[in-house]
């Protein structure tokens, strides 16, 4: 709020009530300072559904399918509210992390699962920027503005991010050959056909790059090892989220003529990390704990 200082009181409040959303026409628009917190409507749901899932222990796969199809509903049917939709589609991709986490066994051997996360990396950062679900959805005439943060068009990335959420959690990959078909196919399959139609598009150099990475380090399998100094970070990960977006706008706005070289960019850059890290700090390791006993 003191990066927003003109936000109505009524959305303000509705942010506590995570009653907030993104696209053309959200239920409670998102702080202008901080867009980051569309999430919390999502991660809000997820921790009202899971003891309901824990308790009943209901099919996973058709729950997934149900929540799944619910978010395409407004694809096909216009006046189906857009942001009950996307919290659905939201929730069917975190039924994916439940359901390997409870089903999937750890990897035990040295198999397709511990190969190398680099590839699929890059695979992954390939599928996100060509958007694979958006060039179908558009072949078959179907709506693709986004709505509400999450639809059915971004569902193409979950082969591949699914793959390297399980590499790095060291569990079994079912079907491999399977998700390796899909991982590999999905981007591939719009880059071939761009190709065959006689021109690449421009926003697509990149990712084109991206996935001839992805070729060449197919076999290199450099271990999980440098993902453990990520573990500070994400201690204070939740605080980095809240606060590093309106400490930027503070600090620009506050200083605004301090601009226009690239010194006062990497001033400012190294002022706004090294705050939101002491904040984040403060906030999650300090603070946190002592909220954490109150309401014990």
């Amino acid at each position: 709020m003191a990066a927003s200082p003109n936000f109505p009181l009524g959305n303000a409040v509705g942010h506590l009530l995570f009653l907030q959303s993104d696209g053309p026409s959200p239920w409670i628009a998102l702080l202008p300072a901080n867009p980051n917190l569309w999430s919390l409507a999502y991660e809000a749901v997820f921790y009202v559904v899971f003891p309901l899932l824990w308790i009943a222990r209901p099919p996973l796969g058709l729950t997934l399918l149900a929540c799944a199809g619910l978010c395409a509903l407004p694809k096909f049917w216009p006046s189906f509210p857009p942001f009950p939709a996307a919290l659905f589609g939201g929730l069917a991709v975190w039924i994916v992390g439940l359901a390997s986490a409870w089903t999937i066994p750890p990897s035990t051997a040295r198999t397709w699962s511990n190969h190398p996360w680099p590839s699929l990396l890059l695979l992954a950062l390939a599928t996100w920027q060509i958007d694979p679900g958006t060039v179908v959805l558009r072949r078959f005439g179907l709506n693709t503005s986004s709505f509400a943060g999450f639809e059915l068009q971004h569902y193409a990335s979950i082969p591949v991010l699914w793959c390297l959420l399980l590499v790095i959690g060291r569990r079994t990959i079912p079907c491999p050959r399977l998700l390796a078909s899909l991982c590999w196919g999905i981007p591939g399959s719009v880059l071939a056909w761009h190709c065959a139609a006689g021109s690449l598009p421009q926003e697509l150099w990149v990712p084109s790059g991206f996935v001839a990475g992805a070729v060449l380090l197919r076999n290199w399998s450099p271990g999980l090892g440098f993902w453990r100094w990520l573990a500070p970070v994400g201690a204070i990960s939740y605080g980095l989220y809240a606060i590093a977006f309106p400490l930027q706008v503070i600090i620009r706005s506050s200083f605004p003529s301090f601009s226009g070289s690239a010194l006062t960019w990497f001033t400012r850059l190294s002022v706004t990390v090294a705050l939101a890290f002491a904040g984040a700090w403060l906030l999650e390791r300090r603070l946190q704990p002592r909220i954490n006993v109150i309401f014990r």
